[in-house]
């Protein structure tokens, strides 16, 4: 048996993976955003913190990243995955 891939195959596992990401994160930094919106930065941290590591099995998020999501949502600007990544 011989496997042949198609050209491009690498491109698309990537972007599945990114759509993978993207599709876990996204409804925790919306109900963080939901729940947090407009509150202090200290207040909305140890939350995005738990509810990120809860989403996969303790992925971690840290500073400066965390601070910058949580300033965002303080804010009450909504934070949208983008590319695999919050922005």
């Amino acid at each position: 048996m011989t496997l042949h891939m198609n050209p491009g195959w690498e491109d698309a596992i990537s972007d599945m993976a990114v759509k993978a990401v993207e599709e876990r994160f996204q409804p925790i930094l919306d109900s963080v955003f939901d729940e947090y919106a407009g509150q202090s930065v200290e207040v909305i941290k140890p939350v995005l913190s738990q509810r990120w590591a809860a989403g996969n099995d303790n992925a971690s998020i840290t500073d400066p990243e965390l601070t910058n999501i949580a300033q965002a949502i303080s804010d009450g600007k909504r934070v949208v995955m983008a590319n695999g990544s919050p922005t």
